[in-house]
């Protein structure tokens, strides 16, 4: 495991919020959590985490509408910038190319292992 990230996971579904963040802190991350898009957004401005593990289909603000906001305020290599990996049951190809800006994306359900090795690999670690 590489070092310890600061992670924002954003789903509104409170039972994948808790499995993922029980999964992440068994791994010395520091989590925090949103119920929707428009949440996600000012927690990043708030807290400024390393990651932001993104569901799709969130009431209100999508994780579509999140992406394009966060991509337009900061691009890799900005000091802003935060990493993305999208969460979703979503699996038809067509809808994982809408996924431009994203970092990685796991399908619902997920393993423990597959977020693990997915974070490394945001990370390089």
């Amino acid at each position: 495991m590489g070092e310890p990230k600061k992670i924002l996971i954003a789903d509104d579904s409170p039972t994948i919020v808790e499995i993922t963040k029980a999964m992440l802190k068994s791994e010395g991350h520091m989590i925090e959590t949103a119920s929707n898009g428009a949440e996600a957004l000012k927690k990043i401005s708030e807290s400024h985490p390393d990651l932001l593990l993104l569901d799709v289909m969130m009431p209100d603000m999508d994780g579509y509408a999140v992406i394009q906001a966060l991509r337009r305020d900061a691009k890799p290599g900005d000091p802003d910038y935060v990493h993305v990996i999208v969460i979703t049951s979503k699996d038809k190809m067509r809808d994982l190319f809408e996924l431009e800006g994203v970092d990685g994306f796991l399908v619902k359900p997920f393993f423990r292992t597959e977020l693990i090795d997915k974070i490394n690999e945001v990370f390089g670690t």
